[in-house]
């Protein structure tokens, strides 16, 4: 008799084990609704991954193209400011305005110089957090 009691309250016990356990109705709807809304939100992620992915791809090589020759114009610029100076002294009133002019031009270069690396290394923080989104979605490009 004393097994069955044992049985009795094992059964009984798993009965509401199970039965805590064992999620409603109401709350497997609410589960799988969750699970659809985790899907999708996990797709969007994913597109807007790649379409940051896309963009970087287009736009960092055009910003290193543009600094590079942003940086070859002052080169440039500054070669032509010394032959100037140094036919200055041989032209002399002919030239008047075209050193201020030229210093004026370089100073315009240096500028959208800057502009393009701060654009260059805004491009390098994107891409580190993208790189950082997929590290902590387990995404690997």
């Amino acid at each position: 008799m004393k097994p069955i009691v044992n049985l009795l309250i094992v059964i009984i016990g798993l009965a509401l084990v199970t039965g805590a356990v064992a999620p409603s109705g109401n709350d497997k709807d609410m589960i799988v609704r969750l699970q659809g809304e985790v899907l999708v939100l996990q797709r969007q992620i994913r597109d807007l991954q790649e379409s940051i992915d896309r963009s970087h791809a287009v736009s960092l090589p055009a910003m290193e193209k543009a600094a590079g020759l942003a940086e070859e114009s002052v080169k440039k610029l500054a070669a032509i400011q010394d032959q100037l100076s140094h036919s200055g002294a041989l032209q002399g009133p002919n030239l008047t305005g075209v050193v201020p002019r030229l210093n004026r031009i370089e100073e315009q270069t240096i500028a959208a110089n800057r502009y393009l690396a701060d654009v260059k290394g805004d491009l390098k923080d994107v891409k580190a957090s993208v790189d950082l989104l997929r590290a902590q979605s387990g995404k690997q490009p």
